[in-house]
């Protein structure tokens, strides 16, 4: 990481929202005694991440984490993953992250709750890994935990980094499932007018790509375009594209 974006990120964190001074006020207005303070009650706050400790504990599964082995856990932030991680499943952990303020923080709640044995946090760019990978058993980077293949493969091949960048056949596939109906859609509509297309498109979409009966499709695609022509055309009197369905019923 150039040096210039290093001190962006890391600016940028130094003022997180979710912070050790966050947390605690937190915890404080919880009425928690902050001196003999819990990782199960501290873990509702420190988990700067969607999905709570169910998202850790369902990548830590996924990976095969178990007791005694070592975890490297990539932008560790506040700790709230590596010390969970740590209090579930014993492992032992260690937190990369780039802003100093965040490990200092994640090291002190880490004291807090008496987990300081298990879980280390060290300041670092995940661009240049401070440490050998083989020293993992392994890798978590808050969203994405791999499963451990032998404890010397690359993070690169655990985590899936070194795998193509262009989207493989089996999601194209799906891309194109909702990008051609919608090119589609354009297409009629510039003929047929935006009503008829409108009610092409849903009915097509929900008879093909949502497994309804075909009437149903229909159904719904003309009730839509109906919808619609009621608010524009009477509602706003806002005149939208016709075609030669419309002109047929003299609506222009």
């Amino acid at each position: 990481m150039h040096d210039t974006h290093r001190a962006a990120v890391a600016g940028f964190y130094e003022t997180h929202p979710i912070n050790e001074d966050e947390i605690l006020q937190k915890l404080s207005g919880r009425g928690l005694d902050l001196g003999r303070l819990t990782e199960q009650e501290l873990k509702d706050f420190d988990q700067d991440h969607y999905g709570g400790v169910e998202a850790v504990e369902a990548l830590a599964e996924a990976a095969e984490i178990s007791e005694g082995q070592h975890v490297l856990d990539v932008g560790s932030g506040m700790g709230g993953p590596a010390r969970w991680l740590a209090h579930s499943f014993g492992c032992h952990v260690t937190g990369l992250d780039l802003t100093d303020s965040r490990v200092l923080g994640a090291r002190r709640l880490t004291e807090r709750v008496g987990l300081s044995g298990l879980v280390k946090f060290v300041q670092g760019d995940a661009t240049r890994m401070p440490f050998p990978m083989s020293n993992f058993d392994a890798p978590n980077a808050d969203a994405a935990c791999a499963r451990r293949v032998r404890s010397n493969t690359p993070l690169a091949a655990l985590t899936g980094l070194n795998e193509p960048i262009f989207v493989e056949a089996a999601r194209f596939k799906v891309v194109l499932g909702f990008l051609l109906p919608l090119v589609a859609f354009a297409a009629v509509s510039t003929f047929l007018g935006l009503y008829v297309g409108t009610a092409l498109y849903i009915a097509a979409t929900m008879s093909l790509q949502g497994g309804y009966k075909w009437w149903i499709g229909v159904l719904a695609g003309v009730g839509v375009a109906l919808f619609f022509f009621v608010i524009f055309e009477i509602g706003f009197k806002v005149p939208l594209l016709k075609g030669p369905v419309e002109a047929f019923f003299g609506i222009y």
